[in-house]
C-alpha cells in the first residue's frame, strides 16, 4: 500500500469516526489538534536541541514562522529559554523567555521526555507567567511587559526602573535598558544603578516625584530636562516605571502627521491587533487566533493609548470590549493619524459618532466569531 492510498484511507476513516477527525493533518499536513491547541507547546530532540514541531501560539510567542524553527536550535534562531531554579512538584521551572527580536518575558515551563522514532524527544509547554496576576509581584509589571516587548520590537530606547527607599528618601533603581540612550546616559544607565546617580539632583528629584505621583494609576508624563532632552516617564499602577526618550524629529512632527518607525519587527507583526478588554477575559484572544491574527491585550484603553504612542504602525486595527471610555475621543484621534481602524464591542444599537475617514466597524456583544470576521473586513 503506497503512501497516498493510506493517506486516503486515513481520511475516510476520521469522516466515518467523527472521533478521528481532529487527528488529520491541515493542508499544510500539520496535525489539527496539536496546531490549534491554545497553548504554546514545541517538541525538539534532546540530543541536538533541534525543534522538530511548534504550533501556532508558541510561534506567535517567540515572534517566528513554524516553518523557519523546525529543524534548527532555539538558539540558531535568536531565541531561548532560561530557566531560574529546580522543577517544583508539578515539574514547572520559572524561566525567561528570549523572543526572536530580543525581548524577555517571564515564563513558567512544563516539559516531559518522550521516545519518538528511536529518538529521545522533549515536549515543552511555555505559559506566559505575566497573564497571570501576582506572578510578578503586582499588576504594573504585568501590564508594563507587554510595552516593553512593543519597545524591543520598534527599536526604541528605554530604562525600565523600580521605586525604592524610604519616604523620606525614594529614589528609582534601573533594572534593565535597552536601545541607543542620550549621549551622557550611555556607559552610565546599567542595571543595579540609581536615577540619582545618573541625573543632577534637581532632575533626580524631579523624576523621582513624577513617577511616584502617577504610579497610583496607570499614566504618562513628559519632562522637558537638561538642553533639549526629553523624558517620558510611564506608570502600569505600581511601584515600577519606565523612561522613554522621545527624538526631536518625533516631537516637530505635526498635529495631522504621524512620523513613521521602522525597525527589526518580529515575524507575525503585520498581523497584530490590540485588544482593549477591562475583564481580562481571553475569548477574544481566541477568535483572533483562529482568524489568523496575533493578539496584544491590555486592560484599559489608557494602556493602548500608550502602545498607539509609541509604535503606531504596529497594530492592523483595535479591538475595542468596553463601553464609552473616557478616552475614547483620544483613542479615535491617534488611529485617525495612523490609518489604524478599529471594531467596537457595543450592546447599543446607535454607534458612536466617529469622524468621517475612520475605518470603524460596530458588533453587537457578546462578540461572536462571525460578526468578528464580518467586521474585520470592513476595517481591514
Amino acid at each position: 500500500m503506497n503512501e497516498r492510498t493510506e493517506k486516503l484511507l486515513g481520511y475516510l476513516r476520521a469522516f466515518d469516526d467523527p472521533t478521528l477527525v481532529t487527528f488529520t493533518p491541515d493542508p499544510e499536513g500539520v496535525n489539527l489538534l496539536l496546531r490549534n491547541i491554545p497553548a504554546a507547546v514545541f517538541v525538539r530532540d534532546v540530543q541536538s536541541g533541534q525543534i522538530m514541531f511548534m504550533n501556532d501560539q508558541s510561534a506567535d510567542l517567540f515572534g517566528i514562522t513554524m516553518k523557519d524553527a523546525v529543524g534548527k536550535t532555539l538558539a540558531d534562531s535568536g531565541m531561548g529559554i532560561t530557566s531560574e531554579g529546580k522543577a517544583g512538584l508539578s515539574g514547572a521551572v520559572k524561566g525567561i523567555l528570549r523572543d526572536s527580536a530580543g525581548a524577555r518575558v517571564k515564563v513558567m515551563v512544563f516539559s516531559r521526555k518522550v521516545e519518538i522514532r528511536g529518538k529521545t524527544a522533549e515536549i515543552v509547554l511555555v505559559v506566559d507567567s505575566t497573564l497571570f496576576r501576582g506572578d510578578s509581584g503586582n499588576d504594573a509589571e504585568t501590564g508594563l511587559n507587554v510595552f516593553r516587548r512593543a519597545l524591543v520590537e520598534s527599536g526604541m530606547a528605554y530604562i525600565y526602573t523600580e521605586i525604592a527607599g524610604s519616604s523620606i528618601e525614594r529614589d528609582m533603581i534601573v533594572l534593565e535598558t535597552q536601545g541607543t540612550l542620550p549621549t551622557f546616559l550611555q556607559g552610565k544607565a546599567k542595571p543595579g544603578c540609581s536615577i540619582s546617580e545618573l541625573f543632577p539632583p534637581v532632575e533626580a528629584a524631579r523624576l523621582v516625584e513624577t513617577a511616584i505621583s502617577i504610579s497610583s494609576e496607570q499614566g504618562a508624563k513628559n519632562l522637558e530636562l537638561r538642553g533639549d532632552v526629553e523624558v517620558r516617564l510611564i506608570s502600569g499602577g505600581g511601584n515600577r516605571a519606565m523612561l522613554t526618550f522621545p527624538s526631536r524629529r518625533d516631537r516637530e512632527v505635526p498635529s495631522d502627521r504621524v512620523q513613521a518607525r521602522t525597525g527589526k519587527l518580529s515575524a507575525t507583526i503585520r498581523r497584530t491587533v490590540l485588544s482593549i478588554d477591562p475583564s481580562g477575559d481571553s475569548t477574544a484572544e481566541g477568535m483572533l487566533r483562529m482568524l489568523g491574527f496575533t493578539a496584544v491585550s491590555v486592560d484599559s484603553v489608557a494602556s493602548g493609548l500608550i502602545l498607539l504612542e509609541e509604535t503606531p504602525e504596529r497594530f492592523l486595527f483595535v479591538l475595542l470590549e468596553q463601553e464609552n471610555p473616557p478616552e475614547f475621543r483620544a483613542l479615535v484621534d491617534i488611529l485617525m493619524k495612523t490609518n489604524t481602524g478599529l471594531v467596537a464591542v457595543s450592546s447599543r444599537e446607535t454607534p458612536p459618532d466617529t469622524p468621517e475617514g475612520l475605518k470603524f466597524a460596530q458588533v453587537p456583544a457578546p462578540l461572536g466569531i462571525n460578526s468578528l470576521a464580518s467586521a474585520v473586513s470592513l476595517v481591514c
